[in-house]
């Protein structure tokens, strides 16, 4: 149930530029994985099984690889096993760190995941 949220809705013009087929959304309903890290991480992992379905189906779109940005929270223990799941659930092997006031401490952390993987 949404309550007290407004979605400006826009449609857009179908071009065979941009190509729609099968498009892959979850729904979290939370503003902070926090809320319910089981669920965030089901979806995760969910949302790359479908990226890597649809990767497999058009070499088009296997060549234009993927962006994943996170939602920013990086703080304790469970932030940083979050982000260790987005990494394997995705196979990622490019990772980009815009500054931060803990990047030195995430980037300590990536460091060792890429060890382990």
């Amino acid at each position: 149930i949404i309550r007290d949220y407004h979605v400006p809705w826009k449609t857009y013009e179908y071009s065979e530029a941009y190509e729609a087929r099968n498009p892959f959304i979850y729904f979290f309903g939370h503003t902070s994985p926090s809320h319910d890290l089981a669920l965030y991480k089901h979806y995760a992992s969910m949302t790359a099984l479908s990226m890597k379905r649809k990767m497999l189906s058009s070499a088009k779109q296997r060549c234009a690889g993927a962006i994943i940005n996170t939602c920013g929270w990086i703080e304790g223990a469970l932030a940083l096993s979050t982000i260790e799941h987005i990494i394997a659930a995705f196979s990622v092997d490019h990772i980009v760190v815009m500054q931060h006031a803990q990047q030195e401490t995430l980037l300590a952390y990536l460091d060792g995941v890429s060890k382990r993987t």
